[in-house]
């Protein structure tokens, strides 16, 4: 039998390949997770159904990251810190992340198995658009996940039609807030190119390297309806980048106007004339659907199999090409809030990243040792970044005893870390540093329960061990 990525032979009962070490079904993950079946592949790597055999075998969807990304610090970081700020949103139309996994031989992210496909696998297996009363169901569910994160400061900045999911209850889930984006960032970093498949639903000021909000998701909400409605996006052939700017989405032939005027005020090119949130606009589209009462066997566009063709080759061009130096897409990063913050300047930072690729330490070390920054000062820029809370020195009154003592001090001065108190959200622990995903995985074993992370510095942890336990601690 050949890989089906790198097409070496191997024997049948292998369960990984012996050239490029991509897992095979039955492989076992991280001693945990064992592999059933590939679900499909993308850019960060391929998804994979799993077992949690932990868990008696409960279905969970397994993200294995590119090898290719195993040796780049920052895109490994990155997808960490995307992990961190997903995994706190639970809504029932939120396909679930659960965390980030590190071994010598794989990256991988675990995430929420739900049976069913997405909606551009469901355009394309009708061969036509779909009619606006079929889309009743599905609006109210999209508007209100999305808002949802958007009332957390979270953007999805990638929503297309294959990330939301469709269960087979008819159950909206929106996928992949935050992960697959920062991979084509981390391409766009590395190559100063983004590819044409997410350009399609790239939002005006997305393209301008603005500073986004909630309306840029809606933006690439309303392009996704339209493509929906009448088989493609807005915008999918020709010069896209220049379309998206300048030109006026044109209105749907055969769709009834007051249809058509809400998703033109939803793409309009300034975000002040779209409505004001994603639910705003999934309610006003639904009211015009329901007042012109779009009836079965109308509006099915013969012209549906010349617009995909359109469609796939704009799929098929190769990239894009945006300004390498535009980094206003991208989530702000430690040194950038430094900068910001009047810590760090832009020479600074150059000069500590040149020193940590010959120490190969965390970035805040080498600020603290050669730059002479404070703790506190990376911390609060930390939590930040990462919009976890920030508590330094920690409130004596908020560590439960009972639940900081199911840990040792040996283990919460090792690893940094220190809980504190359950919620109904799960258990807060204090912990110098929120990306240390290995901790926060084995905390979540110890405790069963969800981590809810706070931000803390090593001074203040060591204070509050002292607290805990004034005479072993020492």
């Amino acid at each position: 039998m050949h890989c089906p990525q790198c097409h070496s032979e191997f024997s049948t009962d292998a369960t990984r390949c012996p050239q490029c070490m991509a897992p095979f079904a039955g492989h076992l993950l991280v001693e945990r997770f064992r592999l059933v079946r590939l679900l499909g592949r993308g850019g960060l790597g391929a998804v994979w159904l799993g077992e949690d055999v932990q868990l008696d075998d409960e279905p969970v969807a397994c993200k294995i990251l590119k090898s290719a990304l195993y040796d780049d610090r920052r895109a490994v970081s990155d997808l960490k810190r995307e992990v961190l700020l997903t995994r706190r949103l639970r809504h029932p139309h939120i396909l679930a992340v659960y965390t980030f996994w590190e071994t010598e031989e794989y990256r991988l992210i675990t995430m929420e198995y739900i049976k069913g496909s997405n909606l551009s696998e469901r355009l394309l297996e009708r061969g036509c658009p779909f009619l606006p009363t079929e889309l009743l169901g599905w609006l109210g569910q999209i508007g209100q996940a999305l808002d949802y994160a958007h009332s957390e400061d979270i953007l999805h900045r990638d929503v297309k039609p294959a990330n939301i999911m469709v269960d087979e209850q008819g159950r909206i889930r929106l996928a992949d807030f935050g992960i697959a984006r920062t991979a084509r960032e981390v391409q766009a970093r590395l190559t100063g190119e983004l590819t044409s498949g997410t350009l399609l639903y790239v939002s005006p000021e997305q393209l301008m390297g603005e500073r986004l909000d909630a309306r840029s998701d809606l933006y690439s909400l309303a392009a996704t309806i339209y493509e929906l409605l009448s088989g493609t996006p807005p915008f999918s052939s020709g010069s896209i980048i220049t379309q998206i700017q300048m030109k006026p989405a044109p209105p749907i032939e055969g769709l009834p106007d007051p249809i058509n005027q809400v998703l033109l005020k939803a793409l309009a090119k300034d975000p002040n004339r779209r409505h004001n949130t994603c639910g705003a606009f999934c309610d006003a589209l639904t009211a015009a659907i329901q007042d012109v009462g779009v009836g079965e066997g109308e509006h099915q566009s013969e012209l549906f199999p010349q617009l995909q063709e359109a469609y796939e080759e704009a799929i098929q061009e190769a990239t894009v090409a945006l300004e390498k130096q535009d980094t206003a897409t991208f989530r702000m990063r430690l040194g950038t809030l430094l900068i910001e913050a009047h810590l760090l300047t832009d020479n600074q930072l150059v000069q500590a990243l040149e020193i940590q690729k010959v120490e190969q330490k965390r970035l805040g070390e080498i600020l603290i040792d050669h730059l002479g920054l404070t703790e506190e000062g990376i911390g609060r820029a930390l939590a930040r970044q990462i919009q976890l809370p920030y508590w330094a020195p920690l409130p004596l009154e908020e560590i439960d005893r009972g639940v900081a003592n199911r840990i040792t001090p040996e283990l919460a001065r090792n690893r940094s870390c220190l809980p504190l108190h359950e919620t109904e959200l799960g258990l807060t622990v204090a912990m110098a540093d929120p990306l240390d995903m290995q901790t926060l995985n084995e905390l979540e074993s110890t405790f069963a329960t969800t981590i809810q992370p706070v931000v803390t510095t090593h001074a203040a942890l060591e204070a509050a061990i002292q607290h805990v336990w004034p005479e072993g601690a020492g």
